[in-house]
């Protein structure tokens, strides 16, 4: 994951060879922890706000596909990667 650019990059370089797989509790910018699970390209990431603005959108690509979302509490954002 990566946060650097302002959008929450989900699974950025994932290696091909790792068609399965989570992890939990990762922090990224904005007040926010990530959990993030996959399965044969299929992606689900659960964000929690933890602190800051609880009314902004946060920017989150998974696949190159941006999704914009209001984290007030917990999140879940779907989508796919190739792996």
């Amino acid at each position: 994951m990566q946060s650097h650019t302002g959008v929450i990059d989900i699974l950025p370089a994932l290696p091909r060879g790792w068609t399965r797989g989570s992890a939990r509790g990762l922090r990224c910018r904005g007040g926010l922890a990530v959990d993030v699970s996959w399965q044969e390209g299929e992606v689900s990431v659960l964000l929690r706000r933890l602190s800051g603005d609880a009314s902004e959108f946060v920017p989150v690509s998974i696949g190159g596909e941006v999704t914009e979302v209001v984290v007030s509490d917990v999140v879940e954002v779907r989508g796919r990667v190739s792996c």
